[in-house]
């Protein structure tokens, strides 16, 4: 991915479980900008990168990765963020909507803190 930095930032939160992940993409006054739910699978990753960059580039912004995760389902997912030029914290707690994705705000909370 070809992020460069910006004064604005996409913030991403990922929700990991055993057999798909929960995404959702932020902006900087905690308005949900995307969700989607990904199946743990190689081209599912792929994807997921190519709709970061175009969110990135749309929103000049620069993405920060809060990734909840744990029991190793969050691999390899966790390894190929960490190799793109990202802002990347995990494991941690993601609070959840009621149908299960990731709250944008409380994932800015944490990747400003």
């Amino acid at each position: 991915m070809s992020t460069h930095p910006t004064s604005h930032t996409l913030f991403v939160g990922i929700d990991v479980g055993s057999q798909s992940h929960a995404v959702a993409f932020g902006d900087e006054n905690g308005n949900i900008l995307h969700e989607f739910e990904m199946p743990h699978t190689h081209e599912s990753f792929e994807h997921f990168f190519q709709v970061l960059e175009q969110y990135a580039h749309i929103h000049q912004a620069t993405p920060r990765i809060a990734m909840e995760g744990y029991n190793g389902w969050a691999r390899p997912l966790d390894q190929w963020i960490l190799k793109e030029d990202t802002i990347f914290r995990a494991p941690l707690k993601i609070a959840h909507t009621h149908n299960g994705l990731c709250r944008c705000e409380i994932v800015q909370e944490i990747l400003e803190s």
